[in-house]
């Protein structure tokens, strides 16, 4: 059958004339996508989705002079749909992996500054670690103070004491684990 005969029929719901409409033009449809895509499972993808469309809508569709290049531009609009689509795909997926790595990075250096500072801390008087600790703990000086039943100048002069004492056991790394870790 011709084209528009198939095309005529199709819109009168003729399941037969919408199968070999499939025959006649899958084969040259699939080739025309892959020619563009270079992959053989969108391309057919992309046919079917060309023919389920042209079914679906076939009681909307005007058919004329040119409804062959319906079906031809049916499937480039679809192709360049998916390339942008896979396109944004990979750019989500690109962003996603390097925040990801930059999160795990992120994650690795503040263990390695708390782990740093913990082992620092170790060193310290009791008192004066205990006050580093609360700090960190996110604690005001005022609960520090009530909780440890001194007085608000005693814990900043611990806690001052006490981050001179660190910055002298970390050495050049103290800036880095202070900033990294809160503590000041």
């Amino acid at each position: 059958m011709e084209l528009d005969t198939l095309l005529q029929e199709i819109q009168k719901d003729n399941r037969k004339a919408f199968d070999e409409l499939v025959l006649q033009y899958n084969e040259s449809l699939n080739a025309f996508a892959f020619n563009i895509l270079k992959d053989k499972e969108a391309a057919e993808d992309i046919v079917q989705d060309v023919f389920v469309n042209l079914w679906l809508n076939r009681k909307k569709i005007t058919f004329g002079e040119s409804t062959k290049s319906l079906l031809y531009v049916s499937t480039r609009n679809l192709v360049y749909n998916y390339i942008r689509s896979a396109k944004r795909e990979n750019e989500r997926y690109k962003h996603l992996t390097e925040e990801n790595e930059s999160s795990t990075l992120n994650y690795i250096i503040q263990e390695e500054a708390l782990r740093l500072l913990n082992e620092s801390i170790e060193q310290l008087p009791p008192r004066m670690a205990e006050v580093i600790r609360l700090s960190l703990e996110g604690l005001k000086q005022e609960e520090i103070a009530e909780q440890m039943e001194v007085t608000v100048a005693n814990v900043k002069r611990l806690k001052a004491l006490g981050i001179e004492k660190l910055k002298k056991s970390l050495g050049a790394l103290s800036c880095f684990v202070f900033t990294t870790t809160g503590l000041i």
